[in-house]
């Protein structure tokens, strides 16, 4: 699980921890870039069972082809 996904351009986050070998659920507070960040190509790539949002950033997630929001 990850919580706020901002992790391959995050400067706070190790380097080895740009890459992640599964992913089975996104939760995002709010859509703030910083708390989205790598979310769609995250979700793209891992295709986790569960994207948790708020409404608002669910359906932008969608939008981008975000499945399981």
């Amino acid at each position: 699980m990850l919580l706020e996904p901002w992790v391959m351009n995050n400067p706070s986050c190790p380097e080895d921890h740009h890459e992640l070998e599964s992913l089975d659920a996104v939760l995002i507070t709010h859509g703030h870039e910083d708390h989205l960040g790598d979310a769609v190509e995250l979700a793209q790539k891992h295709r986790p069972q569960q994207v948790v949002g708020s409404f608002e950033v669910c359906q932008w997630l969608a939008g981008k082809g975000v499945e399981n929001t």
